[in-house]
């Protein structure tokens, strides 16, 4: 009788712990939904004028930095950005680099980029993060 009603009690207050832990989840889920960048979305941001376009204006605007030629420095620089729900290029932060300028050329490179195609959820512009590999190779 005694192992009935602890058992019936554990599984009381496990069942009101769950309710109240799914009920506070949904909650900050939805608020995390609503004011952060998305990963992932609908449809992703593009570049005006499509994937050749962005390596265009990579390979056009990057200046290999005299100080990677000199020590021999090659290598792929991740830069992290967001794409804001007008398509304009904001906060980007290095995310891995490989020393010898080639870091601050990429931030200085992705931070020049004009505007985007903005991502969308549901029909509407959301603000989207976004990384991207730079390479620095020498020939």
């Amino acid at each position: 009788m005694k192992t009935a009603l602890l058992i019936t009690t554990l599984l009381f207050t496990i069942n009101i712990y769950a309710q109240d832990s799914t009920k506070s989840g949904t909650i900050s889920i939805s608020k995390k939904l609503i004011s952060e960048p998305g990963i992932i979305v609908e449809n992703m941001p593009t570049f005006q004028g499509g994937i050749d376009a962005l390596l265009n204006f990579i390979r056009a605007t990057t200046k290999y930095p005299a100080l990677a030629l000199d020590m021999g420095i090659s290598g792929t620089v991740y830069v992290h950005m967001i794409i804001s729900k007008t398509g304009e290029v904001t906060d980007v932060t290095l995310i891995r680099g490989i020393g010898g300028g080639c870091d601050e050329e990429a931030i200085r490179v992705v931070s020049t980029m004009p505007a985007w195609n903005p991502g969308s959820q549901r029909g509407k512009p959301v603000a989207v993060q976004y990384t991207l590999p730079i390479k620095f190779m020498l020939r």
